[in-house]
């Protein structure tokens, strides 16, 4: 089965993005929720949040790190894995 690939402008990848961030600011969200929207936060260009959501991850888990991410979401996908370990790291996780 092919995947599609979603724009990060498109109706689709706003709605999936709210969606995200509803989930991120539910209280006693899981703090990989938070990395979660700081990496698509980060990858869209929008520093900003994505900075509100690195703290928000760290408030939950000040130790919080890209391996804790890559064991609970294990990528597969070597270009997307690449994406995401670069965002990480530029956040400092």
């Amino acid at each position: 089965m092919r995947r599609r690939r979603v724009s990060p402008s498109s109706p689709e990848s706003a709605a999936a993005s709210f969606q995200l961030v509803i989930a991120a600011a539910t209280p006693g969200a899981h703090y990989l929720i938070a990395m979660i929207a700081a990496v698509a936060n980060g990858l869209d260009g929008r520093h900003q949040q994505a900075a509100r959501w690195w703290q928000e991850a760290r408030r939950r888990k000040p130790d919080a790190c890209a391996a804790h991410f890559f064991a609970a979401f294990p990528i597969r996908d070597g270009p997307a894995r690449a994406l995401i370990a670069a965002e990480l790291g530029r956040q400092g996780f």
